[in-house]
């Protein structure tokens, strides 16, 4: 769900795993307020998670959804990339330096030794201020579109409401994580470029309504049937992922109630072994 408010919007997603003997399910409510920064000194993502046990509906535990948010994210683009990059993938564009833009370049570069790894934002000292942290290989950049022609890999991680200016043909075998849109109103990747590209979606129920997905099937250019796989169809090897080096292929990516889920459950049994939570008794 998602609920408009004045400067921003709130996120709602929730999943569920259930056996019937035992399970959690996890429900996550995220403020977005873009302005948030310039405005109140606060971050654009705020929220919690609330996971609850499936059997008997008992909430387990309330957790911070920021970090989680920003964490699980990064780490499905990674899979993702690791699935479907090329095999000889070495230059890496991380196209917009916010908190997404660096969480990335932390996920993507344990995955390859890339001799080059560039970075950009529409302010360009927050593109050098994160590139600093990545050692020789970063460079902030100036000019994203011909790094884009350069690159093996390119995360795109901005606000943007109108497609980035990216080209309509890339490099042979370029991978594209396409990150930042994720509302209806949202939209990073042209239109053309998706017509010339393998689509693998997270969730595409979910990419046909707020991905990029969304915006090219509304200009025309792909139906929801010209995607490939859904990137778990592709871990399971249910569907092919890459099926040529010198294909181009784009992950949309929504972000799924799933991976909070997972995320959660996670971290509340990791708090339980290592003695980090405050409990509280809900029913008394």
């Amino acid at each position: 769900m998602e609920l408009p408010a004045a400067g921003g919007a709130f996120h709602i997603k929730g999943a569920t795993v259930n056996d019937q003997k035992a399970g959690v399910a996890a429900v996550k409510i995220n403020s977005n307020f873009p302005r948030n920064s310039e405005r109140f000194g606060l971050p654009t993502i705020q929220g919690a998670i609330i996971v609850f046990d499936s059997i008997s509906g008992s909430p387990l535990a309330i957790l911070d959804s920021a970090e989680i948010t920003l964490r699980r994210t990064a780490a499905a683009s990674a899979v993702a990339a690791d699935l479907l990059a090329k095999s000889s993938a070495d230059s890496l564009l991380i196209w917009g330096c916010g908190v997404q833009g660096r969480a990335h370049a932390e996920a993507f570069m344990p995955l390859r030794r890339f001799r080059r790894a560039c970075f950009y934002d529409i302010d360009a000292a927050k593109a050098r201020r994160v590139a600093r942290d990545f050692g020789p290989i970063a460079t902030a950049i100036e000019d994203p579109v011909r790094a884009a022609l350069e690159s093996d890999v390119i995360v795109t991680t901005t606000a943007a409401q109108s497609v980035l200016p990216l080209p309509r043909k890339l490099a042979p075998g370029a991978f594209v994580a396409a990150v930042g849109a994720d509302n209806p109103f949202k939209s990073e990747i042209p239109p053309a470029l998706m017509t010339h590209s393998a689509i693998i979606t997270d969730v595409t129920d979910q990419c046909v309504v707020m991905g990029d997905l969304r915006a090219a099937i509304a200009a025309g250019a792909v139906r929801r049937e010209d995607t490939r796989a859904e990137l778990a169809e592709v871990v399971v090897g249910a569907r092919p992922g890459r099926t040529s080096e010198e294909e181009t292929i784009i992950f949309d990516s929504t972000g799924a109630a799933f991976e909070d889920l997972a995320a959660a459950e996670m971290l509340v049994e990791r708090a339980k072994a290592e003695g980090l939570s405050a409990w509280i008794d809900l029913q008394k």
